[in-house]
């Protein structure tokens, strides 16, 4: 197996189980440990692959395959220091056409939307605490600004979008908004995104 189609067996076999967990209706009912376990080892693979050649590109391993590195990379929040790195990386990549600037602008609102700090474009929904889509941007007239420059729909036809998807799948909405984000802060502390 070449290296585009490991990148791309790894990001698939992801998104089988979490599609399966949604299926399901388990999204929240706390993340099974072996979901994080492959988490884990594809972020460490990644990183082994990224240290040693550079962030995947379209010019190594494809657009598909690069892509495939992006999804792995989108999906290492169990990891932050190497969430971090692979932003580092796919930002020098994006210079030379290796990556492209939304995968930038994604990999950058995950780790502020985990570390609880306003997201920059606006990627990432929660809910609030009384079971409301909500979202933690800085500014919104900025944000639109920035994703209209990336060829991307504003915030607003974004949050439209996401509570159709939420209305339609089972085990998207948590039924319990407490005891999910209690959840979420201690894996956040557990992990290392935030201390407190």
């Amino acid at each position: 197996m070449d290296l585009r189609e490991k990148l791309i067996s790894l990001a698939e076999a992801e998104a089988s189980m979490w599609a399966d967990l949604t299926k399901n209706g388990n999204r929240f009912d706390g993340v099974p440990s072996e979901f994080e376990e492959l988490r884990i080892a594809n972020a460490e693979t990644l990183y082994d692959i990224t240290k040693n050649q550079g962030w995947p590109g379209r010019s190594l391993v494809g657009k598909d395959g690069s892509d495939a590195a992006f999804r792995i990379a989108s999906r290492s929040i169990d990891k932050p220091e190497l969430m971090k790195y692979f932003l580092t990386a796919i930002k020098e990549a994006a210079l030379t056409n290796e990556a492209n600037e939304v995968q930038e602008a994604v990999l950058r609102d995950c780790i502020l939307h985990h570390q609880r700090k306003p997201q920059l474009c606006g990627f990432f929904f929660d809910w609030d605490q009384n079971g409301e889509i909500t979202l933690n941007v800085g500014d919104a007239i900025l944000a639109n600004k920035k994703r209209m420059a990336l060829g991307l729909a504003t915030i607003e036809e974004d949050m439209v979008k996401h509570k159709n998807e939420v209305a339609k799948e089972p085990g998207v909405k948590p039924e319990d908004i407490k005891d999910r984000q209690k959840q979420e802060d201690e894996w956040a502390r557990r992990v290392g995104w935030r201390s407190s």
